[in-house]
Protein backbone atom coordinates (compact mmCIF):
# COMPACT_ATOMS: atom_id res chain seq x y z
CA UNK A 1 0.00 0.00 0.00
CA UNK A 2 1.65 3.84 -0.97
CA UNK A 3 2.44 5.96 1.91
CA UNK A 4 -0.31 8.53 3.16
CA UNK A 5 0.81 11.80 2.46
CA UNK A 6 1.40 13.63 5.85
CA UNK A 7 0.08 17.03 7.23
CA UNK A 8 -2.46 18.83 5.32
CA UNK A 9 -2.95 16.15 2.83
CA UNK A 10 -4.59 13.84 6.31
CA UNK A 11 -7.29 16.58 6.64
CA UNK A 12 -8.10 15.04 2.93
CA UNK A 13 -9.07 11.74 4.37
CA UNK A 14 -11.06 12.85 7.06
CA UNK A 15 -12.97 14.77 4.65
CA UNK A 16 -13.70 11.72 3.23
CA UNK A 17 -14.85 10.25 6.39
CA UNK A 18 -16.93 13.30 6.21
CA UNK A 19 -18.57 12.07 3.23
CA UNK A 20 -18.78 8.64 3.72
CA UNK A 21 -20.93 8.69 6.90
CA UNK A 22 -23.13 11.18 4.70
CA UNK A 23 -23.24 8.44 1.96
CA UNK A 24 -24.47 6.22 4.52
CA UNK A 25 -27.29 8.43 6.10
CA UNK A 26 -30.66 7.62 4.52
CA UNK A 27 -30.52 12.11 4.63
CA UNK A 28 -27.40 11.89 3.31
CA UNK A 29 -26.74 15.52 1.60
CA UNK A 30 -23.36 13.79 0.01
CA UNK A 31 -23.16 11.13 -1.95
CA UNK A 32 -19.67 9.86 -2.70
CA UNK A 33 -19.26 6.24 -2.48
CA UNK A 34 -15.61 6.42 -3.93
CA UNK A 35 -15.22 7.84 -0.40
CA UNK A 36 -15.10 4.64 1.30
CA UNK A 37 -12.10 3.32 -1.20
CA UNK A 38 -10.44 6.04 -0.06
CA UNK A 39 -10.89 5.82 3.84
CA UNK A 40 -10.36 2.07 3.60
CA UNK A 41 -6.86 2.08 1.46
CA UNK A 42 -5.82 5.04 4.06
CA UNK A 43 -6.34 2.82 7.41
CA UNK A 44 -4.60 0.09 5.90
CA UNK A 45 -1.01 2.42 5.03
CA UNK A 46 1.44 2.63 7.78
CA UNK A 47 0.11 6.10 8.32
CA UNK A 48 -3.20 4.41 9.30
CA UNK A 49 -2.74 4.25 13.09
CA UNK A 50 -2.86 8.45 12.82
CA UNK A 51 -6.09 7.94 11.27
CA UNK A 52 -7.77 4.89 13.40
CA UNK A 53 -10.65 7.04 14.88
CA UNK A 54 -12.25 5.88 11.83
CA UNK A 55 -12.42 2.65 12.33
CA UNK A 56 -15.33 3.20 15.04
CA UNK A 57 -17.09 5.47 12.51
CA UNK A 58 -16.68 9.12 14.43
CA UNK A 59 -16.62 12.26 12.70
CA UNK A 60 -15.19 15.45 12.72
CA UNK A 61 -18.39 16.40 14.33
CA UNK A 62 -17.43 13.56 17.29
CA UNK A 63 -13.86 15.41 18.42
CA UNK A 64 -15.60 19.12 18.00
CA UNK A 65 -19.38 19.00 18.65
CA UNK A 66 -19.04 22.98 17.35
CA UNK A 67 -18.67 21.42 13.61
CA UNK A 68 -21.83 19.48 13.27
CA UNK A 69 -22.60 19.00 10.17
CA UNK A 70 -21.00 21.79 8.63
CA UNK A 71 -18.81 19.55 6.11
CA UNK A 72 -22.05 18.09 4.21
CA UNK A 73 -23.41 21.61 4.67
CA UNK A 74 -20.76 23.33 2.82
CA UNK A 75 -20.16 20.64 0.47
CA UNK A 76 -23.78 20.66 -0.61
CA UNK A 77 -23.80 24.20 -0.69
CA UNK A 78 -20.97 24.29 -3.08
CA UNK A 79 -22.55 21.15 -5.33
CA UNK A 80 -25.59 22.66 -5.86
CA UNK A 81 -23.88 26.42 -6.83
CA UNK A 82 -21.86 24.68 -8.98
CA UNK A 83 -23.91 22.58 -11.44
CA UNK A 84 -26.82 25.51 -11.31
CA UNK A 85 -24.20 27.60 -12.68
CA UNK A 86 -22.88 24.77 -15.40
CA UNK A 87 -26.64 24.54 -16.77
CA UNK A 88 -27.36 28.45 -16.41
CA UNK A 89 -24.10 30.13 -17.40
CA UNK A 90 -23.36 27.37 -19.59
CA UNK A 91 -19.22 27.10 -18.15
CA UNK A 92 -17.75 23.89 -19.48
CA UNK A 93 -14.68 24.73 -17.18
CA UNK A 94 -14.37 23.71 -13.67
CA UNK A 95 -10.70 23.98 -11.54
CA UNK A 96 -10.91 22.34 -8.02
CA UNK A 97 -7.23 23.45 -6.19
CA UNK A 98 -6.39 21.46 -3.44
CA UNK A 99 -9.73 19.16 -3.94
CA UNK A 100 -8.38 16.15 -2.11
CA UNK A 101 -10.12 13.18 -2.28
CA UNK A 102 -13.68 14.33 -3.48
CA UNK A 103 -14.76 13.10 -6.53
CA UNK A 104 -16.83 15.77 -8.35
CA UNK A 105 -15.65 14.45 -11.35
CA UNK A 106 -17.44 11.00 -10.68
CA UNK A 107 -20.51 11.92 -8.25
CA UNK A 108 -21.80 15.32 -9.45
CA UNK A 109 -24.02 15.06 -12.94
CA UNK A 110 -22.23 16.90 -15.43
CA UNK A 111 -22.87 18.14 -19.21
CA UNK A 112 -21.15 15.47 -21.49
CA UNK A 113 -18.39 18.55 -22.42
CA UNK A 114 -17.68 19.48 -18.90
CA UNK A 115 -13.63 19.21 -18.05
CA UNK A 116 -12.59 19.31 -14.09
CA UNK A 117 -9.17 20.37 -13.55
CA UNK A 118 -8.23 18.91 -10.02
CA UNK A 119 -5.15 20.86 -8.63
CA UNK A 120 -3.27 18.58 -5.58
CA UNK A 121 0.01 18.21 -4.24
CA UNK A 122 1.56 15.14 -6.22
CA UNK A 123 1.83 12.62 -3.25
CA UNK A 124 -2.28 13.27 -2.98
CA UNK A 125 -2.64 12.64 -6.41
CA UNK A 126 -0.49 9.85 -6.39
CA UNK A 127 -2.50 8.33 -3.80
CA UNK A 128 -6.37 9.20 -5.62
CA UNK A 129 -5.29 7.65 -8.68
CA UNK A 130 -4.37 4.58 -7.81
CA UNK A 131 -7.23 4.07 -5.26
CA UNK A 132 -9.49 5.16 -8.13
CA UNK A 133 -7.77 2.50 -10.37
CA UNK A 134 -9.17 -0.14 -7.79
CA UNK A 135 -12.82 1.29 -8.34
CA UNK A 136 -14.90 0.30 -11.11
CA UNK A 137 -16.16 3.37 -11.54
CA UNK A 138 -15.99 6.26 -14.77
CA UNK A 139 -16.01 9.92 -14.33
CA UNK A 140 -19.20 11.50 -15.80
CA UNK A 141 -17.04 14.51 -16.85
CA UNK A 142 -13.84 14.87 -18.53
CA UNK A 143 -11.34 14.43 -15.40
CA UNK A 144 -7.82 16.06 -15.13
CA UNK A 145 -5.42 15.57 -12.40
CA UNK A 146 -2.63 18.46 -12.02
CA UNK A 147 -0.16 17.66 -9.96
CA UNK A 148 1.41 20.68 -8.28
CA UNK A 149 2.36 22.47 -5.28
CA UNK A 150 -0.13 25.33 -4.97
CA UNK A 151 1.53 27.63 -2.76
CA UNK A 152 4.10 28.39 -5.90
CA UNK A 153 2.83 29.15 -9.56
CA UNK A 154 0.81 26.07 -10.75
CA UNK A 155 -0.57 27.54 -13.80
CA UNK A 156 1.64 26.43 -16.42
CA UNK A 157 0.64 22.76 -15.17
CA UNK A 158 -3.10 24.03 -15.40
CA UNK A 159 -2.83 25.40 -18.80
CA UNK A 160 -0.54 22.31 -20.02
CA UNK A 161 -3.18 20.32 -18.55
CA UNK A 162 -5.87 21.68 -21.37
CA UNK A 163 -7.31 24.41 -19.18
CA UNK A 164 -8.64 27.08 -22.05
CA UNK A 165 -7.54 30.38 -20.64
CA UNK A 166 -9.91 32.26 -22.98
CA UNK A 167 -13.12 30.68 -21.62
CA UNK A 168 -14.53 31.48 -18.10
CA UNK A 169 -14.37 28.72 -15.20
CA UNK A 170 -16.06 27.85 -12.38
CA UNK A 171 -13.34 27.81 -9.36
CA UNK A 172 -14.17 25.83 -6.14
CA UNK A 173 -11.94 26.60 -3.47
CA UNK A 174 -12.96 24.68 -0.78
CA UNK A 175 -11.17 23.93 2.41
CA UNK A 176 -7.97 25.23 1.46
CA UNK A 177 -7.46 28.71 2.52
CA UNK A 178 -7.23 28.61 6.08
CA UNK A 179 -4.22 26.27 5.78
CA UNK A 180 -2.48 28.86 3.59
CA UNK A 181 -0.36 31.88 5.17
CA UNK A 182 -1.68 35.08 4.03
CA UNK A 183 1.00 36.07 1.33
CA UNK A 184 0.33 32.12 0.09
CA UNK A 185 -3.68 33.32 -0.03
CA UNK A 186 -2.80 35.88 -2.09
CA UNK A 187 -0.52 34.30 -4.28
CA UNK A 188 -3.21 31.35 -5.09
CA UNK A 189 -5.70 34.31 -5.94
CA UNK A 190 -3.13 35.95 -7.52
CA UNK A 191 -2.82 33.38 -9.88
CA UNK A 192 -6.02 32.41 -10.38
CA UNK A 193 -6.82 35.87 -11.76
CA UNK A 194 -3.63 35.40 -13.76
CA UNK A 195 -5.66 32.89 -15.97
CA UNK A 196 -9.23 33.02 -14.52
CA UNK A 197 -11.40 34.95 -17.79
CA UNK A 198 -13.69 37.68 -16.90
CA UNK A 199 -17.06 36.17 -16.10
CA UNK A 200 -15.59 33.48 -14.47
CA UNK A 201 -17.19 32.07 -11.51
CA UNK A 202 -15.37 31.10 -7.71
CA UNK A 203 -16.87 29.64 -4.45
CA UNK A 204 -14.39 29.57 -1.22
CA UNK A 205 -15.03 29.33 2.20
CA UNK A 206 -12.36 30.51 5.06
CA UNK A 207 -12.15 31.52 9.02
CA UNK A 208 -13.39 34.46 10.18
CA UNK A 209 -10.97 35.76 13.23
CA UNK A 210 -13.22 34.32 16.21
CA UNK A 211 -11.86 30.71 15.15
CA UNK A 212 -8.86 31.63 16.97
CA UNK A 213 -10.71 32.99 19.75
CA UNK A 214 -13.88 30.79 19.79
CA UNK A 215 -13.63 28.14 22.93
CA UNK A 216 -15.91 25.80 21.35
CA UNK A 217 -14.17 25.02 18.29
CA UNK A 218 -10.79 25.44 20.20
CA UNK A 219 -10.33 21.39 20.04
CA UNK A 220 -10.93 21.16 16.65
CA UNK A 221 -8.14 23.49 15.88
CA UNK A 222 -6.29 21.71 18.37
CA UNK A 223 -6.83 18.25 16.26
CA UNK A 224 -5.73 20.28 12.93
CA UNK A 225 -2.35 21.24 14.76
CA UNK A 226 -1.69 17.81 15.53
CA UNK A 227 -2.60 16.54 11.95
CA UNK A 228 0.28 18.73 11.08
CA UNK A 229 -2.69 21.40 9.52
CA UNK A 230 -2.55 24.05 11.78
CA UNK A 231 -4.98 27.22 10.85
CA UNK A 232 -2.87 30.36 9.32
CA UNK A 233 -4.50 32.76 8.66
CA UNK A 234 -8.43 34.03 8.85
CA UNK A 235 -10.05 36.60 7.05
CA UNK A 236 -12.35 39.34 8.52
CA UNK A 237 -13.98 40.80 5.54
CA UNK A 238 -14.25 37.90 2.79
CA UNK A 239 -16.63 40.55 0.37
CA UNK A 240 -13.64 43.17 0.34
CA UNK A 241 -10.93 40.63 0.29
CA UNK A 242 -11.98 39.21 -3.35
CA UNK A 243 -13.30 42.86 -4.48
CA UNK A 244 -9.70 44.04 -4.14
CA UNK A 245 -8.46 41.25 -6.47
CA UNK A 246 -11.07 41.99 -9.01
CA UNK A 247 -14.06 40.16 -7.84
CA UNK A 248 -17.79 40.44 -7.31
CA UNK A 249 -18.48 38.71 -3.86
CA UNK A 250 -21.12 37.92 -1.48
CA UNK A 251 -21.47 35.76 1.44
CA UNK A 252 -23.89 32.94 1.93
CA UNK A 253 -26.68 33.68 5.27
CA UNK A 254 -25.90 30.69 7.80
CA UNK A 255 -29.48 30.09 7.47
CA UNK A 256 -29.85 29.47 4.14
CA UNK A 257 -27.44 26.36 4.08
CA UNK A 258 -29.79 24.66 6.35
CA UNK A 259 -33.15 25.80 5.20
CA UNK A 260 -33.84 23.46 2.34
CA UNK A 261 -32.40 20.29 4.73
CA UNK A 262 -33.72 18.97 7.60
CA UNK A 263 -30.31 19.80 9.47
CA UNK A 264 -29.45 22.35 12.59
CA UNK A 265 -27.61 24.80 12.03
CA UNK A 266 -23.93 24.09 13.55
CA UNK A 267 -22.33 26.22 16.02
CA UNK A 268 -19.47 27.29 13.84
CA UNK A 269 -22.00 28.99 11.06
CA UNK A 270 -24.79 30.19 13.91
CA UNK A 271 -24.24 33.93 14.26
CA UNK A 272 -25.94 34.10 17.44
CA UNK A 273 -23.26 32.54 18.99
CA UNK A 274 -20.68 34.53 21.24
CA UNK A 275 -17.39 34.97 18.47
CA UNK A 276 -19.70 33.19 15.79
CA UNK A 277 -19.83 32.75 12.94
CA UNK A 278 -16.37 31.32 12.90
CA UNK A 279 -16.69 30.10 8.78
CA UNK A 280 -17.92 32.08 5.74
CA UNK A 281 -19.00 30.66 2.37
CA UNK A 282 -18.64 32.69 -0.79
CA UNK A 283 -19.62 33.11 -4.21
CA UNK A 284 -18.21 35.53 -6.45
CA UNK A 285 -18.01 36.68 -10.27
CA UNK A 286 -14.55 38.10 -12.12
CA UNK A 287 -15.32 41.53 -13.33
Amino acid sequence: MQELPAGVALTAIAMAQERRLETERTDGLVHDTLAEIFVDQALASTAGTALSWMNDGLSLGDFCPAMGDFVALRTRYMDDRLLALVRRAAVRQVVIPAAGLDCRAYRLPWPAEADVFEIDFPAVIEFKQRALATADQVPSSRRTAIPADLRGDWTEALLHGGFDIHQPAIWVIEGLLMYLSGADAERLLHNVNAVAAPGSHLMADHAYPAALRNAAFALGRQTLDGNGSAFRTTIADPVGWLDGHGWSAGVAKPADLVSEHDRELPPVLDPRRPDAPIFWLATATKR
